[in-house]
């Protein structure tokens, strides 16, 4: 799953709720470039993709704070906080959602 940022950056998520994100990072000029681009600007219209279809997309991203937690192999986990946002388009029926999620369990992505 990627995070879509009005600039055009793409970044890969771990995880993904209604008011955080989640990210893995080599180190940490990584984690300061990601940080760096939380802007209004680009936060004003996000998507969220998955195998490059876009599931949602989200306007008006109050970037909230982020918090790193430094892990045994010296990569940065980084949980981003935001709230504010409005929620444009959802792609995916629940119908089509249910399958996704069931495929990648099998698959074992889940």
């Amino acid at each position: 799953m990627k995070l879509v940022l009005r600039d055009g950056s793409e970044i890969e998520l771990v995880n993904f709720t209604s008011n955080s994100f989640i990210v893995l990072c080599e180190n940490q000029e990584e984690f300061n470039t990601l940080w760096s681009k939380m802007t209004a600007e680009n936060l004003s219209r996000v998507h969220i993709t998955d195998d490059n279809v876009t599931i949602l997309i989200l306007e008006n991203l109050a970037f909230d704070g982020v918090q790193a937690t430094y892990n045994t192999n010296r990569t940065i986990t980084g949980y981003f906080y935001f709230h504010g946002q409005t929620y444009v388009s959802d792609t995916m029926s629940d119908e089509d959602r249910e399958y996704a999620e069931v495929g990648k369990i099998l698959l074992g992505e889940e």
